[in-house]
């Protein structure tokens, strides 16, 4: 059996988990996974791109920016022109023609990911025969042009056209789409599959896997957790600090009611200190920077209480996953798939409400529990290992085969 996965880049969670995903099939099962990207330079087993070289990709970009009259520019300056408060928008367009491709047409399932600036819906689903097995990261292939709910909410001006979109790709599922099965990542997103196609596609729960040969509850020390042993060490990653969805402002809120407990925080990302000014507080601060190291990251969760995930919104976030292989307990928002992944007391504390208080009060529940952490990352080992994954997968794929 040929899969081959489309997805747009391999950085990002939906990429990470695609190719985890692809390496879980290789090591796992006899299906020949081979992933298709727009462009790659790395020596990732069986990745192919799109654009084959760095001069191309260069001129694509260039194309991006300047060939206003393709329907893909067009509507993406048209969105920023009226609205900025936004994550990422995507359009239903692409000068790429999949069904075109020899390594499409020789594959016996197609295994969609994160797909914007790849995938052209009206051509692709009218003329693809090819089974379809569709893993959605996010919310994008039920709305307009966002992938969050709350960016639709927040940019009324651009209502008309993102409902516009909306049934343009809903018409192209549904008219033509031979055969498709959707994998949702939780319950949550299988609701919202459920809900909005009104039970047209067939759609099953599989969660991401996590490499459990790296993420487990061991690892290196570091000084910074020698230097404040018997603080709680609370872990924040921060792949940017203006993403309002990720709930930093809630964080740094709940860290200013928390500023005289005795804990020390360690964030990751791209963050700067003069974020993080908690005036008359003690609290040891260890800016990481960004972390590229999977060990090191899971050094990390390894040596943290507790991981503090504050987002606004989220499907099932690979970082909570990574937590609980290691053994450490998460505190987070119960928005989305959040809620499926954390048992009150066993493995972490959801905070019911958004807001800074409710945040803080969760810290300080999960604070005075003694979490057992060998339980915590066995229970996540059954739960999201490759093997399973894989095996999940290929159920999906010979139920569309057949």
């Amino acid at each position: 059996m040929k899969v081959l996965h489309v997805v747009s880049g391999l950085n990002g969670g939906a990429g990470i988990a695609c190719l985890r995903l692809h390496k879980a099939l290789l090591n796992y099962s006899e299906v020949e996974s081979e992933i298709l990207t727009l462009f790659y330079t790395g020596k990732e087993e069986g990745v192919r791109s799109m654009i084959p070289n760095k001069f191309l990709f260069t001129c694509y970009k260039l194309y991006k920016k300047l060939f206003f009259f393709s329907p893909e520019v067009f509507f993406h300056r048209w969105v920023s022109a009226f609205s900025s408060n936004y994550e990422v928008v995507s359009v239903p367009f692409s000068i790429f023609r999949l069904h075109k491709k020899k390594y499409i047409r020789d594959a016996d399932v197609i295994n969609l990911h994160w797909v914007s600036g790849m995938l052209d819906w009206p051509s692709f689903f009218r003329k693809n025969n090819i089974p379809v097995a569709w893993t959605l990261h996010d919310l994008n292939p039920m709305q307009g042009i966002f992938h969050y709910e709350q960016d639709v909410v927040e940019n009324p001006k651009v209502k008309k056209i993102g409902e516009y979109f909306r049934l343009l790709k809903k018409e192209s599922l549904q008219k033509h789409a031979q055969k498709i099965y959707f994998v949702a990542l939780n319950e949550w997103m299988k609701g919202k599959i459920g809900n909005y196609f009104s039970g047209d596609f067939p759609c099953q729960i599989i969660p991401n896997s996590i490499d459990i040969s790296v993420f487990k509850p061991e690892g290196s020390s570091y000084e910074f957790f020698q230097e404040n042993e018997g603080k709680k060490k609370l872990l924040f990653v921060a792949g940017t600090t203006d993403n309002r969805r990720k709930g930093l402002d809630l964080l740094m809120a709940s860290l200013e009611d928390l500023k005289h407990e005795n804990i020390a925080l360690v964030v990751v990302g791209t963050v700067t200190g003069n974020e993080w000014d908690f005036p008359d507080s003690k609290m040891p601060i260890w800016f990481v920077g960004k972390v590229m190291n999977p060990r090191m990251m899971a050094d990390l969760y390894t040596n943290c209480d507790l991981f503090i995930l504050p987002s606004r919104e989220d499907n099932l976030p690979n970082v909570i996953l990574e937590a609980h292989l290691c053994g450490c307990a998460v505190v987070g928002n119960n928005v989305g798939g959040v809620g499926s992944l954390i048992k009150p007391g066993e493995n972490g504390v959801l905070s019911a409400h958004l807001t800074p208080l409710n945040l803080a009060e969760a810290i300080r529940e999960a604070m005075n529990i003694n979490f057992e952490r060998e339980e915590i990352a066995a229970s996540a080992k059954l739960r999201f290992s490759p093997q399973k994954q894989a095996s999940e997968y290929i159920s999906v794929y010979k139920k569309l085969l057949d």
